[in-house]
C-alpha cells in the first residue's frame, strides 16, 4: 500500500524519535489511516527481529484490530485472548487488550522483556490504570501511543505516560489537504437545557442528560427532516432509551430512522443494509463510537452532551471520510443552555482555546451555518486585526529585531500565536543555540519563553526558508506598505521593496 505523505512524515518522526525518547505519541484525526501508520512501523519492527505488542482497548476490537493489520499491510499478527495464547518468538507481532493483558496474566504468560514496542490505539485511554499496569510491566519498552483527539488538555494529560509528541496532523491540516471531507457546522433553533444535568468522572451523567434531551427529541427531529432531507445520517444519544425514542420521533417526521444497540440480535444486518443505503438514519448510544467506518454518512447528529473532546471527536470522525459524491459533513448544532463553558460543540474541533472556540460558535449562531475552517479563518483574521492594533499602540523598541509575535500576525502563523507548552521538555528555557539561530533570523529573543515555543518558531523558519518565501524583516516592511507577505518568495520581495525604495525616492 503507497503511503500518503503526512503517514510517510508521521512514520519517520517517530522512529527519529526513538533516539531521545522512550514513549511517544501521535496524533492523528479519524479517517486519516492510523492503522496504517503504526502497522507499518510494527512490520518495519518485526523486520528487524523486534517483537511488538498492539493494544486495543476492548476484547471486543481484537479481531477488527487484526483485520486491519491485515489488510493495512499485510501482517500476520498472534491473538492473546482467553484461551488463545500468543507465542511471540513464532509470531513477533501479538495483539491484545488491556482486558487479556491483565496483571495475572502478565505475570504468568510474559517476562518483563517480553516486548520491545507497545502500540497503544485509542492512546487517550493510556491514563487508565490498566494500561499503566502494563507499561509498568515492560518497563523498558519503547511505547507509541496512538490518537485522534486534538484536545490540549488531553495532551497535558497524556504528558503522564508519553515524553514527546512525535507528529500531529491535525484536522484542520487533514480537511485542507482534502484527506477528510469539510465539515459544515449549522445551528438548531432550539434551546436544551442542560443546566440540571450533573458531572460524573468529568463528564455529563447519561441517565441525567438522557432526561434532559427527552422533551426535545421531537422538536429536533422535525428540524432535521428539513435540514438533512437527503443526507445519510449517523446519530448520537445518551443511553438505548433515548436513541430508540429519537429514532421512533424521526420516523414520524418522515426520515426512514433505525436504531441500533449492543443487544441488537440483527445488528450485522441493520449495518450492511445502512452501508448499502437501505434506510437513511441510524440512531445509537455508544455502540459506535470506535472501529466503525462507513464513509459516506454525510450527517452526523451529536445528541449526546460530552465534555470530553476525544469523544465528541470519536463521535464526529465517523462522517469524517471522503467518499465519492460526498460534499461534506453536516454537523447540526444546538442552543445549548448550560452554565459551563466546556461543553463540546463544533467550534470544539478546531478551536485552540475555549475563547476562539466561544469566537467561532457566535459567529456560527449570527450566520446560521458556516464551513469550520472558513469560521475559523474569519474568526482568526479578526483576532489578528485586534492584536495588530495592539501592538501598533506599543512604543517603538530600541532594536531593530522583530517581535516574534509581530511576525507571527504578519505571516498569519495561528499556530505560534497562541502557543503553550506541553510536554515537559517543551517547558523548559530554550538553550542557547535555539536562541542564537532564532536571533540569526533576525527575531527578538526576549519574547521567546520556552524550549518549546523556540522550536515551532524555528520550524516555521526553516520550513519558510526551505521553501523560498520572504525573510522576517522583509515581511515586516511588506506588511508596514499594505502586502500580505504570507506566501511571498524572497526574491518577489526583494522586487518589491526595490520598488517601494525607488518611489520613496522619488
Amino acid at each position: 500500500m503507497k503511503l500518503r505523505p503526512y503517514q510517510q512524515e508521521a512514520i519517520t518522526a517517530i522512529e527519529a524519535g526513538w533516539k531521545d525518547y522512550q514513549r511517544q505519541l501521535l496524533v492523528l484525526p479519524t479517517g486519516t489511516g492510523k492503522t496504517i501508520v503504526f502497522s507499518t512501523i510494527a512490520a518495519n519492527e518485526a523486520a528487524r527481529g523486534n517483537r511488538v505488542l498492539i493494544l486495543a482497548h476492548y476484547d471486543e476490537l481484537l479481531q477488527q484490530a487484526q483485520d486491519k493489520i491485515w489488510n493495512a499491510v499485510g501482517l500476520y499478527t498472534a491473538l492473546e485472548k482467553g484461551s488463545k495464547r500468543a507465542d511471540a518468538a513464532l509470531m513477533p507481532v501479538v495483539v491484545g487488550s488491556r482486558q487479556s493483558m491483565h496483571k495475572r496474566r502478565l505475570e504468568n504468560r510474559w517476562p518483563e522483556d517480553g516486548f520491545d514496542l507497545i502500540i497503544i490505539d485509542e492512546a487517550h485511554h493510556a491514563l487508565s490504570d490498566s494500561y499503566k499496569t502494563i507499561l509498568r510491566h515492560f518497563n523498558e519498552a519503547r511505547v507509541l501511543g496512538v490518537t485522534a483527539t486534538p484536545d490540549r488538555g488531553d495532551r497535558k494529560s497524556l504528558a503522564e505516560v508519553f515524553e514527546n509528541i512525535a507528529y500531529d496532523y491535525g484536522l484542520r491540516k487533514a480537511v485542507g489537504d482534502g484527506f477528510l471531507c469539510p465539515i459544515r457546522a449549522e445551528m438548531i433553533n432550539l434551546e436544551i437545557d442542560l443546566s440540571k444535568v450533573r458531572t460524573a468522572a468529568g463528564d455529563y451523567r447519561a441517565d441525567d442528560a438522557d432526561e434532559a434531551l427527552m422533551p426535545y427529541l421531537d422538536a429536533a427531529a422535525e428540524q432535521l427532516a428539513t435540514m438533512a432531507k437527503s443526507r445519510k445520517i449517523l446519530a448520537f444519544l445518551p443511553l438505548i432509551r433515548t436513541s430508540k425514542a429519537f429514532a421512533e420521533s424521526c420516523r414520524r417526521v418522515g426520515i426512514h430512522a433505525r436504531h441500533i444497540d449492543g443487544t441488537s440480535e440483527d445488528r450485522k444486518e441493520l449495518l450492511s443494509t445502512f452501508a448499502a443505503g437501505g434506510f437513511q438514519m441510524l440512531t445509537n448510544a455508544s455502540l459506535l463510537l470506535e472501529g466503525y467506518d462507513c464513509p459516506d454518512i454525510d450527517c452526523v447528529v451529536v445528541l449526546r452532551p460530552t465534555k470530553s473532546r476525544a469523544l465528541y471527536c470519536q463521535m464526529v470522525g465517523r462522517g469524517t471520510r471522503v467518499a465519492p459524491g460526498k460534499v461534506d459533513l453536516l454537523l447540526p448544532d444546538f442552543l445549548w443552555q448550560t452554565k459551563r463553558h466546556d461543553l463540546c460543540v463544533p467550534a470544539s474541533l478546531l478551536a485552540k482555546t475555549q475563547k476562539e472556540a466561544e469566537a467561532m460558535t457566535q459567529y456560527i449562531v449570527a450566520k446560521g451555518s458556516g464551513e469550520l475552517l472558513e469560521v475559523e479563518k474569519d474568526v482568526q483574521a479578526e483576532t489578528e486585526r485586534k492584536l495588530a492594533e495592539e501592538l501598533a499602540k506599543k512604543a517603538k523598541r530600541k532594536s531593530q529585531a522583530v517581535d516574534p509575535l509581530e511576525w507571527a500576525v504578519t505571516i498569519h502563523a495561528s499556530d505560534l500565536q497562541d502557543y503553550e507548552p506541553v510536554m515537559p521538555w517543551e517547558a523548559a528555557p530554550p538553550s542557547a543555540k535555539q536562541v542564537a539561530l532564532i536571533e540569526k533570523f533576525g527575531l527578538n529573543t526576549d519574547m521567546i519563553q520556552c524550549a518549546g515555543q523556540a522550536s515551532q518558531v524555528i520550524s516555521k523558519l526553516m520550513n519558510r526558508r526551505a521553501a523560498g518565501l520572504c525573510t522576517v524583516k522583509q515581511a515586516r516592511l511588506l506588511k508596514r506598505n499594505g502586502i500580505d507577505p504570507t506566501n511571498v518568495s524572497f526574491a518577489e520581495a526583494s522586487s518589491l521593496i526595490d520598488g517601494l525604495a525607488r518611489s520613496w525616492g522619488k
